[in-house]
């Protein structure tokens, strides 16, 4: 009786603290939510918080935006890859940060996170002078805070760009794509190239000994020529969405001989379509709230600017952060 006893005390002390207090020892201090928690009003929470889910009885827009059904994969994704999708959905698969698998990119979630910490808000302007994939910018702009980035990667700063515009693209003329998908695939195919399946498998060795691989999916982008499209597709933002997922699919093509290019594209194009809807229904109502991120081609080391327009520059190398204040 006294063991009996004794056990139902200690797990109704266990169950009356935190879970924070239940996984690490009194002496220690979570850093991101804490912070979050005491620097944002109940308002701010609502709006911007990476780690709640609910203030009161409403739920937090980081939830709305990761619940649901995660991201549309075709039938024949891999267990391993449906289950990443699953897992990560409040963390890095959320908004269009899963569109494109960029290896440099950071978890936005904590970067939105850092964002908070660091008492960025509305009306500032942060500088990422190395954006990569524009994970910054993605979350500055679905925070209300002003952003520009700089790569000196064409192709970075292309995809930034077509991640952005994917909170905001026109959703019936890509439905339309879809639907006439094959002539969608034939006119990328011809301005950037067919991938050949399988091709990066196959390594080969330089006269040095050195291994090297084929083009990657930058090669395609630097061929492509968004001209000629139809009518209904002519839209900046539509075209550099559907070329993000060509370039994608071109990727799995050339790691992977399991499906054809054409079947690669279009589970590819559905998945983005899938992200588009699911984000922009979130956002109904409050696209007013976003704030313009803007990606640029450059060099960090000669920007074309003063830094003292900007409230914030935001560094990070290997995976050390830095913010300058103004």
């Amino acid at each position: 009786m006294y063991g009996q006893k004794t056990s139902t005390l200690q797990a109704k002390d266990l169950l009356s603290k935190s879970i924070a207090q239940r996984l690490f020892p009194v002496h220690l201090e979570l850093i991101s939510a804490h912070l979050e928690s005491q620097l944002l009003n109940d308002e701010e929470l609502i709006q911007n918080s990476a780690y709640f889910s609910r203030v009161h009885d409403q739920f937090t827009r980081h939830f709305l935006i990761c619940s649901g059904k995660p991201v549309k994969l075709p039938q024949h994704s891999s267990s391993r890859l449906r289950t990443f999708f699953q897992t990560k959905q409040f963390k890095t698969g959320y908004a269009t940060h899963g569109l494109f698998p960029y290896r440099g990119k950071f978890h936005p979630q904590m970067i939105k996170g850092l964002i908070n910490a660091m008492c960025i808000k509305k009306g500032d302007t942060l500088l990422d002078p190395m954006m990569g994939s524009g994970t910054a910018l993605i979350e500055a702009c679905l925070m209300g805070i002003k952003s520009i980035g700089i790569d000196a990667s064409p192709f970075c700063s292309f995809m930034a760009q077509a991640k952005l515009d994917g909170l905001t693209v026109p959703i019936e003329p890509l439905q339309e794509a879809l639907a006439n998908c094959p002539s969608i695939f034939d006119y990328f195919k011809r301005i950037a190239g067919e991938p050949r399946q399988g091709r990066m498998m196959q390594f080969k060795k330089e006269p040095s000994g050195k291994l090297w691989f084929s083009e990657s999916e930058a090669s395609y982008f630097l061929k492509a020529n968004l001209e000629g499209l139809p009518a209904e597709l002519q839209d900046k933002k539509i075209q550099r969405f559907l070329l993000l997922a060509y370039l994608d699919s071109a990727g799995y093509s050339e790691r992977s001989d399991r499906k054809s290019p054409y079947v690669q594209f279009k589970a590819i194009l559905e998945r983005y379509l899938f992200v588009a809807e699911k984000i922009q229904t979130v956002l109904s109502g409050v696209e007013s709230e976003m704030a313009e991120s803007l990606p640029i081609l450059g060099d960090a080391s000669f920007l074309p600017f003063n830094f003292f327009c900007f409230d914030f520059i935001f560094l990070y190398r290997n995976f050390f952060f830095y913010f300058y204040f103004f």
